[in-house]
C-alpha cells in the first residue's frame, strides 16, 4: 500500500520531468514514512517496503540514508534489539553498508538504553574508530558521564582510551562538556 502511494507520487511528479526537487521530494516522503513506521513499531511494514522497492524499480531509494530514517524512528521509542538487527542483518541483507550516521544512530540507542547496554554502545564506538567515522559528540558525552556512574570499574580503562582516541582524532568536536565529563571521571576514580 505504502509503495502504491509513493509510485502515485512519482507518477505525478513524472509529468514535470525527473528533476532533483522532484525526485528529492520523493525521497524525503519515503524518509518521513519509514520514520513514521518504525517509531510506531511497525518496523516489518518498513522492511517489507524497502525490499519491495529494492526489486523494483526504485532500489536507488533503498540507501544508507532510508535505512537512516528507520533507525532515528527506533531511537525515538528506545528499539536497540529492532535497531541492531537494522544495521547488522537487514541493511546488508539488501546490500546497503551501514555508513557513519548509522553506527551513531545505533550508539545513541544502546547507550539510552540503560546501564546494560553501555558496552555495546562503547563497542560501536571501537567499531566507529577503527573505520575512522567520525563518532557525535553528544553521545560521546553521554558515554563518558557513564563511565563511573554504572557498572564495573574495571571497565572504565576502556573507555578512558576511546575517549581519549575521540579527543586525539576528532579535535574540532571535543567541547567543555566533554572535557568536564572526563574530568569528572578522573576525579571519582581518585
Amino acid at each position: 500500500e505504502a509503495l502504491r502511494a509513493l509510485r502515485k507520487v512519482r507518477r505525478a511528479v513524472k509529468g514535470r520531468g525527473c528533476s532533483k526537487e522532484a525526485f528529492g521530494g520523493l525521497r524525503a516522503l519515503l524518509h518521513h514514512l519509514l520514520e513514521g513506521y518504525a517509531s510506531a513499531g511497525r518496523l516489518p511494514e518498513a522492511i517489507q517496503l524497502l525490499g519491495d522497492m529494492k526489486r523494483g524499480t526504485e532500489a536507488r531509494l533503498v540507501s544508507a540514508a532510508a535505512f537512516n530514517a528507520v533507525l532515528r524512528g527506533l531511537l525515538a521509542r528506545g528499539a536497540l534489539e529492532e535497531a541492531r538487527f537494522i544495521v547488522r542483518d537487514e541493511m546488508p541483507r539488501l546490500g546497503v553498508s551501514s555508513n557513519e550516521a548509522s553506527l551513531n544512530l545505533l550508539m545513541d540507542t544502546a547507550a539510552r538504553s540503560g546501564p546494560a547496554h553501555l558496552e555495546e554502545a562503547w563497542d560501536v564506538l571501537e567499531e566507529m574508530q577503527r573505520l575512522s567515522l567520525r563518532a557525535d559528540k553528544y553521545t560521546v558525552s553521554i558515554l563518558t558521564k557513564g563511565i563511573t556512574d554504572r557498572g564495573d570499574r574495571r571497565r572504565a580503562p576502556r573507555g578512558i582510551t576511546l575517549v581519549e582516541h575521540f579527543l586525539r582524532t576528532q579535535r574540532d568536536d571535543v567541547d567543555e562538556v566533554l572535557v568536564n565529563s572526563l574530568l569528572d571521571v578522573f576525579c571519582r576514580m581518585g
